[in-house]
């Protein structure tokens, strides 16, 4: 139920080079080039300088291993290329606007951009000296995997990620702000919020220099409760709109819009985002260079975090334009280096997953977070969380698919890296659809009783959507074993909770699959016009958002109105209904379908044609069903609904063909 404000709260983001067996080379294609951004200014090895040294460590750009290479004096190298300074070696270079950066031995840098704009980069491992020149520049920064980011205007500063498993800035000139990225908590509920932002100041005259430990369990901040976080975010944005400085502004939108995005919020989300992206663009078109407008390193991520609160309010399709044009601003500046920025590229890739599962396209689902989790276990990041959130929206669509066991696999891996209680929560709820889907409802129902013992023991039993989601699964459940009158009651609860959660506000597609469930129940009951007026509530939310009848779920429902029609041997009226089930089909790739619900389909039309006595339709149509859950049931090797279901198909189709046999009485 509302499984977009669910995920969108989780995802509301070394040693020394490896040995090189490679000879050495003046890897001529990647570096030298005379368009290069940074100049090799200095080369000195335990003290003495050199005009030239070999069996450097070089990963070119849009490359993944490392190359030794010849590096020279005067040679320059690309955005998007890491350098390594081997052991007692110190390489100093200076960038297109005269900045110097210092490598110490053993450091790791990537060459992120250069552009008129600004500088920024890639701090893996290692000391580095930064000495900017006090230019016009609109930014320098040096991130570490996405969770440290040093903001500098004009000023001499390190940064050194050590072997103590510790980052430390010092400032030797000037003012230096650090960003950090991570999690807050939250004593109300026992939760964790991500994707936070803390700015410290450090400078040469005060506060000289600041260490953070490299563990993501180091929390920024810590509250009592929800409205404590959001006052204290409300008022450090207060503090920094009248201050004026850019970065920090950005910053404290963002931590707001986050916050309300976790606490189920992302209508009160939007504007925050908004005004970041407004200011981030009119920043970039201050910056013309070639007639274009600059890069600014804010755009993107303000322009995801619009994606994912149009997700969240179930506007899908605005989400994946927000989300698809974040990509694009992203990797038209960084064209080669999607691992390097995993945790953006990432969460970009989880926003278009569930935009598209939120329109039914759970075939580009799969493919995004596919690439969403391949890009962070390449990643150098701390990311297991972000990981958990790709391998739960992958088993959401796998199970959407009618893949049950893979997505039973799946959510073990989730669970395996999350261990957060709100995490356990979903995906313990989500276990129990899977199973439901499976035709397992006795261990459907223990799994989410589970779920909501442990929502009772972390204080989240007053949470109406993890009530309403708990309560749908156990009316499937109790369908499914044939007690139609606690299906209808369970239902109704969600409904409940549902309307409690929304406060008038209309009803989103999400919540119509508790009245197809009442439809469903209603019908074991027998009370058909019942039936029809709930499908009637579903029908009336689901062509809400989709007047073309490009979603996927109409299947089911209009599946559900023509066992009605079956039912009361309108088959007439049924004929129609499963032909418009079947028009919904032919909208999408057969492939993004689940089977049983193709099945299901075709088996119905074969019940209406052999209600109107034709037949040699029916025997066709049940013959097709039964080909689809035979495919089916090959490819997924055992699932209990699926093969009572191709009984059922077996045994209308055995009865079609004797009576379809037999001698016309005229």
């Amino acid at each position: 139920m509302k499984k977009s404000n669910v995920l969108c709260s989780l995802v509301c983001l070394l040693l020394l080079c490896p040995p090189i067996s490679a000879e050495a080379n003046n890897c001529p294609q990647q570096t030298g080039e005379k368009d290069g951004v940074i100049e090799v200014t200095k080369l000195q090895v335990v003290g003495e300088e050199l005009s030239e040294i070999t069996d450097v460590p070089i990963v070119p750009p849009g490359k993944k291993n490392t190359e030794n290479c010849r590096v020279k004096l005067g040679q320059r190298f690309l955005s998007g290329t890491e350098i390594i300074a081997p052991a007692r070696t110190t390489i100093a270079l200076r960038s297109n606007h005269d900045s110097e950066i210092i490598l110490n031995p053993g450091c790791r840098l990537v060459i992120d951009t250069i552009n008129t704009a600004g500088e920024s980069y890639i701090l893996r491992e290692g000391r580095a000296l930064f000495d900017v020149v006090k230019k016009n520049l609109s930014f320098f920064r040096v991130d570490h995997q996405g969770r440290f980011v040093a903001l500098v205007k004009g000023t001499r500063f390190s940064a050194d990620v050590n072997a103590s498993k510790l980052i430390q800035f010092e400032a030797e000139d000037g003012r230096v702000e650090i960003v950090r990225f991570g999690k807050i908590r939250i004593d109300e509920g026992n939760q964790d919020i991500a994707n936070i932002h803390e700015v410290e100041t450090i400078d040469s005259e005060t506060n000289r220099s600041v260490s953070y430990p490299l563990d993501m369990t180091d929390y920024l901040k810590e509250f009592k409760t929800y409205k404590d976080a959001e006052s204290y975010y409300r008022q450090q944005l207060e503090q920094d709109l009248s201050g004026g400085d850019y970065d920090r502004i950005q910053t404290s939108r963002l931590n707001l819009g986050a916050i309300m995005l976790t606490i189920g919020k992302p209508g009160e989300a939007l504007p925050y985002f908004e005004q970041g992206l407004e200011a981030a663009s009119s920043k970039a078109k201050g910056n013309i260079v070639e007639g274009k407008p600059m890069y600014d390193l804010w755009r993107p991520g303000f322009l995801n975090m619009l994606g994912i609160a149009y997700v969240g309010l179930g506007n899908y399709r605005d989400g994946i334009v927000y989300a698809s044009q974040a990509y694009d601003v992203y990797t038209i500046a960084h064209p080669y280096q999607e691992d390097q920025h995993g945790p953006l590229i990432a969460s970009i890739y989880l926003n278009l997953g569930m935009g598209y599962g939120g329109l039914g396209e759970f075939r580009k689902t799969i493919n995004y977070m596919e690439r969403a989790i391949a890009v962070q276990l390449r990643s150098d990041a701390d990311n297991k969380e972000s990981l958990a959130a790709a391998y739960m929206i992958l088993a959401i669509a796998l199970n959407e698919l009618g893949y049950h066991q893979s997505a039973i696999e799946t959510i073990e891996k989730s669970l395996v890296l999350n261990q957060s209680p709100l995490t356990v929560v979903t995906n313990r709820l989500f276990l129990s659809r899977a199973y439901i889907g499976l035709g397992d409802y006795h261990r459907a129902i223990v799994i989410a009783d589970k779920a909501q013992d442990l929502s009772k023991e972390i204080g989240l039993d007053q949470n109406d959507v993890m009530n309403a989601e708990y309560y749908l699964h156990l009316g499937h459940a109790q369908l499914g074993l044939g007690d139609y009158k606690l299906a209808v009651q369970y239902a109704r609860k969600t409904l409940e909770l549902a309307e409690n959660y929304l406060k008038g506000n209309p009803m989103p597609e999400d919540f119509a699959e508790a009245y197809d469930l009442l439809g469903r129940a209603y019908l074991g009951l027998g009370e058909s016009q019942e039936a029809i007026e709930q499908y009637g509530e579903a029908l009336q939310i689901q062509l809400k958002n989709h007047a073309d009848e490009r979603y996927p779920k109409l299947m089911q429902t209009y599946n559900g109105i023509c066992e009605v029609y079956l039912h009361l041997r309108n088959y007439q009226e049924a004929v129609s209904t499963c032909n418009h089930s079947l028009s919904v089909f032919a909208k999408f790739n057969p492939n993004d379908i689940d089977p049983k619900v193709v099945a299901a389909s075709y088996s119905n039309l074969g019940q209406a044609y052999a209600g109107l006595h034709e037949y040699t339709r029916s025997i066709d149509l049940f013959q097709n069903a039964a080909t689809i859950l035979e495919k089916y049931l090959q490819a997924v090797g055992k699932n209990t609904k699926a093969e009572r279901s191709l009984a059922e198909i077996y045994e209308n189709l055995s009865n079609s063909k004797t009576i379809g046999s037999r001698p016309s009485e005229n």
